[in-house]
């Protein structure tokens, strides 16, 4: 069987041209960000919408509130002399850079939507397992 994806190598030489004229054409309206060009603030004051995988996420909260189906769970082995200061104050500001770490889903009604929480301090549990035998830590 075949890839049913079509391939760029698939194209002729003038559906390739016309390709790159339509995309062109389409780059025009549009500007990457830049100075002159900057990427606009969201208004603070206008609800924030769902996805559909959004929807589904806060459904699943709504029909299981204890579950923990997407927590993810990491553990970290540091070596070496650590500056907790540092990676707290790291930590800190890219949760405060980016609001998709602060989203919270808020119940409004018949519609779910999305809060985003101010930047506040961020816990960094760190358990020192230096004087614990090689095995268990």
């Amino acid at each position: 069987m075949g890839n049913p994806e079509p391939s760029l190598r698939d194209l002729s030489p003038e559906e390739l041209e016309l390709l790159h004229r339509r995309l062109a054409e389409k780059r025009k309206g549009s500007s990457p960000p830049t100075a002159k060009n900057p990427i606009r603030r969201r208004r603070d004051d206008l609800p924030l919408q769902l996805s559909a995988g959004q929807r589904r996420i806060w459904l699943m909260g709504q029909m299981d509130p204890s579950g923990h189906a997407f927590n993810v769970a990491a553990g970290l082995r540091l070596r070496g002399p650590l500056a907790l200061d540092a990676l707290r104050g790291a930590l800190q500001r890219v949760v405060a850079r980016h609001e998709a770490l602060r989203l919270r889903f808020r119940d409004s009604g018949s519609v779910p939507a999305m809060v985003v929480q101010d930047a506040e301090a961020v816990a960094l549990p760190v358990e020192d397992l230096s004087s614990e035998a090689e095995p268990e830590r």
